[in-house]
């Protein structure tokens, strides 16, 4: 019965983490942008065929959550999209592929993630099972 209480406390945490992602960036942001986003601030420079591999994702797919993600603008009203969060650049060693990197925007939301995940973290290994 432990190792069910231990699951149900660990989809617990995740959840308490992607909603505090969501009221950060956007309450809509779907899980799948929340999972390519934590990634590239894992790993930053990371390629698309690496993050597809790794992510099992379509490259039709994350090239969507990419979209997302990035600050890109739409071309018949002119009006700024996506997140900003991250940005693709030039591969240096291969030059029609895209590497991808958090921008200044991104890396300042994902921090106030990440420190309110390890505050949880933190009260979970004193045993508090309180909302913070």
């Amino acid at each position: 019965m432990t190792y069910f209480v231990s699951l149900t406390t660990w989809a617990g945490v995740n959840a308490r983490i992607l909603q505090r992602m969501r009221e950060v960036i956007s309450e809509d942001m779907p899980i799948q942008q929340v999972q390519v986003a934590l990634f590239i601030a894992e790993n930053p420079g990371i390629g698309s065929s690496e993050l597809r591999e790794q992510l099992k994702m379509t490259g039709g797919s994350l090239s969507r959550n990419i979209r997302m993600l990035s600050k890109w603008t739409d071309k018949k009203t002119g009006e700024d999209k996506g997140y900003d969060l991250i940005e693709p650049r030039i591969d240096p060693y291969e030059r029609r592929a895209r590497v991808y990197y958090l921008t200044p925007n991104g890396q300042q939301k994902i921090r106030t993630v990440y420190e309110y995940a390890k505050k949880l973290n933190e009260s979970m290994k004193e045993g508090r099972h309180v909302a913070i």
